[in-house]
């Protein structure tokens, strides 16, 4: 990480720039007229990403005129920034200032991480969706083939009877014929 830029301020006392060096996120000290007063070091690590060498002042450029006006009229200033159009990296800015003095405090987040966080948490939404459209077709798919087995023992066991039937009338239309045979030549030997 960066060391923390520091200077003697007479608006800022040792103890709030102490206080700014000791965060893990990017703090800067400002005037009203957005003089940098001091940086922590993630401050200048950050500045350095956003644009190398130029220094944490680089930071204090992203936010427009308009912008720092809202923040010395209300106090407060919270937006999204992209330093380059090609640059992955997002920003969200507070700026915070006191309408009574010339102190203004800059925090900035690096909300990068955010959209990606976010990209895999809609890629992964798509795979738990197409996990689950692949359950439900696999669950229709053995419903069906346990219906299909269903079907085919329904019909073994409807077939198993009439086969046995068909078989006993076959042998029985095979003994009638061989019954009427006898009959009728007894009936002709009788008359004749």
């Amino acid at each position: 990480m960066s060391q923390p830029l520091v200077t003697d301020s007479p608006l800022w006392s040792r103890d709030a720039l102490w206080a700014g060096s000791a965060l893990a996120f990017p703090v800067l000290f400002l005037d009203k007229t957005r003089a940098l007063h001091h940086a922590n070091a993630a401050a200048c690590a950050l500045a350095e990403k956003v644009q190398p060498g130029a220094g944490p002042q680089a930071l204090v450029g992203l936010i427009a005129d308009s912008d720092w006006q809202h923040a010395f009229e209300t106090g407060y200033w919270k937006g999204e920034v992209r330093p380059d159009p090609e640059h992955p990296l997002m920003l969200e800015l507070h700026c915070g200032q006191s309408p009574d003095s010339g102190h203004c405090i800059l925090v900035v987040v690096d909300i990068s991480e955010r959209g990606e966080r976010q990209r895999q948490y809609e890629e992964l939404q798509r795979t738990v969706q197409r996990l689950a459209t692949t359950q439900e077709q696999l669950l229709r798919s053995e419903k069906m083939a346990s219906i299909g087995q269903l079907a085919a023992g329904v019909a073994h066991e409807i077939n198993n009877p009439i086969g046995y039937v068909g078989s006993n009338l076959s042998t029985l239309q095979e003994y009638s014929t061989a019954l009427l045979g006898s009959i009728a030549s007894g009936v002709e030997r009788a008359a004749g």
